[in-house]
């Protein structure tokens, strides 16, 4: 799907997380958008995207990056 019709989609209906690529980060459930590949994380009120300062300010808690062997 090319990139600019993945951004239309998922600003229209929402970002989806692809999931056979979730992992553990060591604080959060992650995953990246199955449409367009942004970042996303599991809260308390479901899926969203990654918000790199507020989910990962300086001297947070220690994120771990997604296990390689699952590429």
């Amino acid at each position: 799907m090319p990139n600019m019709m993945a951004s239309f989609l998922c600003r229209s209906f929402g970002h989806r997380r692809l999931r056979t690529k979730v992992w553990h980060d060591g604080v959060d459930y992650r995953a990246p958008c199955a449409r367009c590949g942004a970042p996303m994380v599991r809260d308390e009120h479901g899926w969203r995207p990654f918000d790199w300062e507020k989910d990962a300010p300086p001297g947070s808690q220690q994120r771990l990056a997604r296990p390689h062997h699952d590429n």
